[in-house]
């Protein structure tokens, strides 16, 4: 595991590469690394913890782990540079505060390009508060069950398309 805050605010910290035998990368460790523009994922992470790379205001592109289980609370909050994400299958939960304030890419305004592993089942609650950058969106055929809140305040989005099994 990475540890709390293990490397935060690590200013000139520029690309990072967590090997297969990291598990969990516990909260805030690598929020406010600034310079941060690349995170290379080894397929053994299933946790990432709550603000573990909130802040990081150069990342642009995220591939999460194709292993992930649980993404925590504001893990990439105010990430103002991300504009493209991959999202796995294996992903089922995001955590959330008792308010719903807290999305896990809340704040990232340029995100744009979001990609689903073929075969994801559903969207976990507050995911994309707040993205926005989102205009359009198409969800899955896969998809039977989008969560609460899911995308609640991205005022910028005009078009989804829905799949047909989604009930």
């Amino acid at each position: 595991e990475i540890g709390i805050s293990a490397f935060r605010s690590c200013e000139n910290l520029s690309r990072i590469e967590i090997p297969e035998s990291v598990i969990e990368i516990e909260q805030r460790a690598f929020k406010d690394c600034n310079n941060l523009q690349s995170i290379v994922f080894g397929g053994g992470v299933t946790n990432i913890g709550d603000e573990a790379f909130s802040s990081c205001d150069r990342l642009t592109e995220i591939d999460l782990p194709q292993g992930l289980v649980r993404i925590g609370m504001a893990a990439f909050k105010e990430c103002t540079a991300l504009n493209r994400i991959w999202i796995p299958k294996s992903l089922q939960e995001t955590a959330v505060l008792w308010n719903g304030e807290e999305g896990v890419f809340q704040g990232c305004s340029k995100l744009k390009n979001i990609q689903f592993e073929e075969g994801i089942t559903e969207l976990p609650d507050n995911i994309f508060v707040n993205c926005t950058g989102l205009y359009d969106i198409t969800i899955p055929e896969t998809v039977y069950k989008i969560g609460g809140s899911a995308f609640r305040g991205c005022s910028n989005l005009q078009s989804v398309k829905f799949p047909s099994g989604l009930v």
